[in-house]
């Protein structure tokens, strides 16, 4: 996870903090959080209705990448780094969908 600045911590078998010297491949997931229909909708005043429409809303969410896809496979990424002893301070940049994902992207 990235922090607001957009910096991460290097975190080994997903567990480990930093790595071992050597290269390794990158893989980066984000996605992007969008409401559905409903959510455009007013809430209604009644909590009986109410209940129902936070039900329906949270169901329509949807989490939809906004990365190229070849950036969040281990495999494919074109993205490497390599560590080295001491600290390291290491840039990657990736590109986002163009457009950006909408609801119906999906």
């Amino acid at each position: 996870m990235t922090n607001a600045k957009g910096v991460a911590e290097i975190v080994a078998r997903g567990q480990y903090s930093g790595a071992p010297p050597g290269k390794y491949k990158v893989a980066v997931l984000w996605a992007i959080l969008l409401d559905g229909p409903t959510a455009s909708k007013p809430a209604p005043t009644d909590p009986k209705e109410l209940a129902a429409y936070n039900d329906r809303v949270d169901r329509e969410k949807k989490a939809l990448p906004a990365l190229e896809p070849q950036f969040s496979d281990s495999k494919n990424t074109p993205l490497e780094v390599e560590v080295v002893e001491g600290k390291n301070n290491l840039s990657l940049e990736v590109k986002k969908l163009d457009p950006p994902p909408t609801y119906n992207s999906r």
